[in-house]
């Protein structure tokens, strides 16, 4: 997996766990030079380092790390042992290429258009030729999205039965586990002077739509962001009064964090990259029942009856101040976690895998 186990926690991480009660699996995963805005994942998986060298953007250093790696996985990680090989991102296909035997299969699990990742766009090139052989030569992908699939299958000519839809879910751990109050007294300081909270909970990258968020403070006097998640390097953040970054949390906190919150947003500035997108924390903001506010896209049309959508920024402050005045909570929704959980999309999986292979 590309995404470091320590990383607030995203579908590999889940679905790792899932898949562990029926496969036996070994992870591997890139662990950053910079470790700062990891946080403790508990789990019984064996989890394993990719080394890695720094500075990947340069081409060379991208050669020496595939160079690296196939040694790794030929004479010490020995991956001729494993039936299925999962790989999360087309960057980790030439780490395996030409390692694996007959019997091995190949299962990507698309999750992202990295082509479109705007830090990426000086490999695009690269990036294209990785994905077109692996999409040659993989023996099964999963997507995360509609558009995601409909992309990639349109662009590679994929044939249909070597492929599945699987949506991102939710943690049913996440509702059943308790209330922790770790951070009270961060809201009750701003419960008691009468702000309305607005919460966001995710990776902060350049999609992230600060604009958005200082226009709506500099009009409206009553509200309070608290930006829960790691902030990628090179985005350039704002400082305001009432903006509270609490940066990288323990998952186990973030059912404190939302039912706590009057409001969830998902502020995203729209492209390509986004509008391929199925949110992991969209579910669990649905979940818990709270009052939610994000930019309108296709992909999330699914969702029509849980959202308060916006296409402009006069549509959101509206929401913001028609929301203002009913602050109670909604009930848990039982009925959708037990239809998109973690659990019930590793049993499609599983069985998907079962009857192919």
């Amino acid at each position: 997996m590309h995404v470091p186990w320590g990383w607030i926690k995203q579908r590999p991480h889940f679905l790792a766990e899932e898949l562990s009660k029926s496969f036996s699996i070994d992870v591997y995963n890139h662990k950053p030079f910079r470790t700062l805005s990891l946080i403790k994942n508990s789990s019984g998986i064996s989890i394993k380092n990719i080394v890695q060298l720094p500075f990947g953007r340069f081409k060379i250093i991208r050669y020496l790390n595939v160079y690296i790696s196939k040694l790794f996985f030929t004479y010490i990680y020995d991956i001729n042992n494993y039936k299925y090989i999962w790989i999360t991102d087309v960057r980790l296909y030439p780490y395996i290429k030409g390692l694996l035997n007959d019997k091995q299969k190949i299962i990507y699990d698309c999750m992202d258009d990295i082509l479109e990742f705007r830090i990426l766009q000086k490999q695009y090139m690269e990036l294209e030729d990785i994905e077109k052989d692996l999409f040659q030569n993989v023996d099964f992908v999963f997507f995360s999205s509609e558009e995601l699939k409909n992309r990639k299958v349109k662009k590679y000519n994929v044939n249909n039965k070597i492929y599945a839809l699987v949506y991102n879910a939710l943690d049913k751990e996440l509702i059943r586990t308790k209330m922790y109050n770790k951070y009270d007294n961060t809201f009750n300081k701003y419960k008691e002077k009468g702000y309305t909270i607005v919460t966001y909970i995710g990776t902060i990258s350049n999609w992230f739509d600060f604009k958005l968020v200082q226009k709506s403070l500099e009009e409206l006097d009553n509200i309070v962001y608290f930006l829960v998640g790691p902030v990628e390097h090179n985005v350039e953040v704002i400082k305001h009064e009432r903006i509270k970054y609490f940066g990288s949390v323990e998952h186990k906190y973030i059912k404190s964090l939302i039912l706590q919150s009057d409001v969830l947003v998902m502020p995203f500035k729209l492209n390509k990259l986004i509008e391929a997108v199925d949110p992991v924390k969209m579910y669990e903001y649905i979940a818990l029942g709270k009052n939610i506010i994000s930019v309108r896209y296709d992909e999330l049309n699914k969702f029509l009856d849980y959202i308060h959508f916006y296409e402009n920024y006069n549509e959101f402050k509206n929401i913001l101040i028609n929301l203002d005045n009913n602050k109670n909570d909604k009930t848990i929704n039982n009925t959708f976690i037990e239809c998109n959980n973690w659990e019930n999309r590793s049993k499609t999986i599983v069985k998907l895998l079962k009857d192919i292979f």
